[in-house]
């Protein structure tokens, strides 16, 4: 399911730049939307442990996908108020996802490889992870 919401996730970043260059947004649009994901992102590790306590850890994961799939659908609607709304909530599910997965992979890991699996799962979302997703958007936009 991670998979499936990093596809949705690259997508959403094509889109995003072809809603941008189809509708010629000026550089003050472009970077509010920009910066709404942060801000997402801030909101949702702020309280993503909360129905992550309630309904558990795989729970929480699986139904964080939704908010990627309806993120994805608003920003890609064509309407400002939409597109500022819909990055908001893919920075939410990315800020759910940064804060359940790596507690999620702590617990299942043997005690033995615990640090080394967490300490991976960081390497690859900020070197590889991030690595694939800048040459694949380039490759698809050029």
């Amino acid at each position: 399911m991670l998979m499936f919401a990093a596809i949705l996730f690259w997508l959403h970043d094509i889109i995003f730049y072809y809603v941008f260059s189809f509708y010629s947004y000026i550089i003050d649009e472009a970077s509010i939307a920009t910066s709404l994901v942060v801000l997402g992102g801030w909101v949702g590790c702020s309280f993503g442990s909360y129905p992550m306590e309630s309904h558990g850890r795989k729970t929480t994961l699986l139904m964080n996908n939704i908010l990627y799939v309806v993120g994805a659908v608003m920003a890609a609607s064509g309407f400002d108020y939409l597109l500022y709304a819909g990055r908001f909530v893919t920075g939410l599910g990315t800020g759910v996802t940064s804060v359940v997965a790596p507690i999620l992979l702590s617990e299942i890991a043997s005690e033995s490889t615990r640090g080394t699996i967490t300490t991976l799962h960081q390497v690859y979302i900020l070197y590889i992870h991030l690595s694939i997703l800048s040459i694949s958007s380039n490759v698809v936009i050029y």
